[in-house]
């Protein structure tokens, strides 16, 4: 057990508070359509980079609290509690076969098979034309790859059954995440907000199961898989954020450009050298 600073704690209180507040901030305008709060809120979350701001910012709230209770490992903490819990239930399930061959074949296809995917999807993207797409997939999930070998160095948690093998956090259930993550703002760029979050939804649940899969071959904690689809959020909310910046960007420049217009037609000092015309004189006349 390591002994944290005492403002570690009083931070994971925070984060914790952080976490809820922007979570009923975000659905409050979903259930309440009549307030002028909630209008403004709606309003707010609409404009561009907002959900993936949002995301960011759950994400690592979620990351703190996470390695906070894995560093101290108080067997009191809730995620020391859920890890054991897990723990037990993902052995008794590892016993039957056709789960630990389907575990195998899941880490499988989301370790290596994602490694396969990944090129031949960035040769793809760059095969069409696309290699600012191919670009930033690759480099997504390249970078995602190492980031979380980096974690898994500086937290220095072990696996399960191990002292000197790191898995905090996940790099399957981080990887994954990011890779669909990507896939689907590349390829779903004019579908519905709907369709985007059922395909969103659905490389969460990608993620889960690969992380899952790890947990059931006994390498990785409940807490290393949170901690994965919490940094792959990050992630990739971080390199989502661009076209939504861009967006706004453009907005901004399209104003002033207009503005700009404005002034070259009516340029300021034209204007005020202009005489006032009295109506009434005018009509008189």
């Amino acid at each position: 057990m390591l002994a944290l600073p005492p403002w570690y704690e009083t931070l994971d209180t925070a984060c914790t508070a952080f976490f809820w507040v922007l979570l009923v901030l975000r659905f409050w305008p979903l259930v309440d359509r009549r307030s002028s709060g909630a209008r403004v809120l709606a309003g707010q979350w609409g404009r561009p980079g907002a959900t993936q701001a949002l995301f960011i910012a759950l994400g690592l709230a979620t990351l703190f609290v996470v390695a906070e209770d894995v560093l101290e490992r108080e067997p009191a903490e809730l995620i020391s509690v859920l890890d054991v819990l897990a723990r037990d239930w993902v052995t008794s399930a590892a016993a039957h076969p056709s789960i630990r061959s389907a575990a195998t074949a899941i880490s499988g296809l989301t370790g290596i098979g994602l490694a396969t995917g990944v090129l031949a999807a960035t040769l793809c993207l760059a095969g069409t034309r696309r290699s600012r797409d191919a670009l930033l997939f690759a480099a997504g999930t390249i970078s995602a790859w190492a980031l979380g070998g980096l974690l898994k160095a500086v937290f220095a948690v072990p696996r399960p059954g191990s002292l000197d093998r790191y898995g905090f956090p996940s790099g399957h259930t981080l990887v994954t995440l990011v890779a669909a993550g990507l896939l689907v703002h590349i390829l779903a760029r004019s579908a519905t907000v709907r369709s985007r979050a059922v395909l969103y939804a659905l490389a969460f649940v990608l993620a889960v199961l690969s992380g899952a899969s790890r947990m059931v071959l006994g390498v990785h904690w409940l807490s290393d898989v949170i901690a994965g689809v919490a940094v792959g959020t990050v992630w990739l909310g971080a390199f989502t954020l661009g076209g939504p910046l861009d967006a706004g960007f453009a907005m901004l420049r399209r104003a002033a450009f207009a503005r700009v217009r404005q002034v070259a037609v009516y340029p300021p000092s034209i204007s005020r050298s202009l005489p006032v015309m009295n109506d009434d004189a005018s009509l008189a006349r």
